[in-house]
């Protein structure tokens, strides 16, 4: 017992000296006891680690400041529980929003002061676009990427080279069960390895008419059909194809067995 007391306190040294030492970044002017309450409150208690107390970027995450769609990034990134990351490693994924509406509002409207020029989130009209305009534009410009039926898949498995990199894997996340506003929003800032479509590239009229498309997509009627998700055809007829032998080899060997009876008696 007596080797173990030096261990012991070593332990309590260390614990005591780690708790001091992981305290978040509280910049000036900040006296945040508890649970935050500005937008500017919950950046410096959640985001700065990262992306730094002014947008400025660290080993652990890419710059904010000058980027000019980054309200319609952040909103996007908060919304979808891409960000925050609990580990600079962490791949990004999608998940349940850490935040609420209110909380992620404030703190899209913060991260603005770091590029006041930059463009305002967007707002899509779905209503206002036009679904042939749209269906052409997205076979165009995105069927390559999140597929013709908006599914998704992965282009290729890629590993970070550095902290700040986004970790996604090249995994391109499907739109089936993206709202209008992320849509937008991803469009608009270009998170992962998404290019930015500026409004030089696609007009808004052009945005509301893909977002319309998207969702004209989850709605079609298939005749009754039954799909598998929307996976699409070449994966649903190999499907189609080991269900069908499947039951072909069953039915042989059941006519087989049957006529071997049949003999047999």
């Amino acid at each position: 017992m007596r080797r173990l007391a030096p261990l012991g306190l070593i332990a309590l040294v260390a614990c005591g000296f780690f708790t001091g030492h992981t305290r978040r970044y509280l910049p000036p002017g900040i006296q945040a006891v508890g649970r935050p309450v500005s937008g500017q409150e919950w950046f410096q208690r959640d985001c700065a680690f990262c992306h730094g107390n002014q947008g400025q970027g660290t080993p652990n995450g890419p710059a904010l400041a000058g980027v000019d769609q980054l309200p319609a990034l952040t909103d996007f990134m908060l919304r979808t529980g891409r960000m925050p990351i609990a580990d600079p490693k962490d791949v990004v994924r999608r998940g349940p929003p850490a935040y609420s509406s209110d909380v992620i509002s404030k703190i899209v409207a913060y991260v603005g002061t770091f590029n006041e020029g930059g463009t305002a989130l967007p707002e899509p009209d779905v209503a206002a676009g036009n679904l042939a305009n749209g269906q052409e534009l997205f076979q165009a410009n995105c069927a390559a990427c999140h597929s013709a039926t908006g599914i998704g898949g992965t282009l290729a498995e890629g590993k970070a080279v550095s902290a700040s990199e986004n970790r996604t894997g090249f995994q391109i996340p499907g739109l089936l069960k993206s709202t209008p506003q992320e849509i937008a929003e991803a469009m608009r800032g270009g998170p992962g390895t998404m290019p930015v479509f500026p409004k030089t590239t696609f007009s808004d009229a052009d945005v509301n008419s893909i977002i319309r498309y998207v969702l004209y997509m989850r709605t079609q009627n298939r005749g009754g059909a039954t799909d598998l998700g929307r996976v699409g055809p070449v994966a649903e007829g190999a499907a189609a194809w080991i269900v069908g032998l499947g039951l072909l080899m069953f039915l042989a060997r059941w006519i087989g067995r049957t006529m071997h009876e049949k003999k047999a008696h």
